[in-house]
């Protein structure tokens, strides 16, 4: 890595892939992970956290542009907003199905996409 071109943060940097028109960066700050989402046909995600049990790499079917993407804590439940108005949950717990599901929610006047995915978890149809 170029020393020229990063910041330390701590003594165990977490690196991931740059953000470019085919790879978007999202940072979850409750769970302290990195997310690149790499798109074209089907979508590669890399999950990197503070330490090696966090991390974790899986493929999505291609829905459309990721906006914004979080794990719940423990890594059961993955959130994926791609419009403004749904929120697609994945199951990650081991012993059930990989079952995923879309959830509607009401949105009057939300002007960023983190706030969106807050208002949809708060406020069902």
């Amino acid at each position: 890595m170029n020393d020229e071109y990063y910041l330390e943060l701590s003594e165990n940097p977490v690196l991931f892939e740059n953000a470019s028109s085919v790879n978007n960066v999202f940072f979850d700050e409750a769970n302290k992970q990195v997310f690149a989402v790499r798109s074209g046909g089907a979508t590669g995600v890399v999950v990197k956290g503070p330490d090696d049990k966090s991390s974790v790499a899986f493929r999505m079917d291609d829905k459309g542009e990721v906006k914004c993407i979080k794990f719940s804590l423990g890594n059961k439940i993955l959130a994926v907003q791609r419009t403004i108005k749904s929120v697609d949950f994945i199951n990650f717990i081991p012993e059930y199905p990989h079952l995923e599901f879309s959830h509607e929610c009401k949105v009057s006047t939300v002007r960023s996409t983190s706030a969106t995915l807050s208002k949809c978890l708060e406020n069902p149809l």
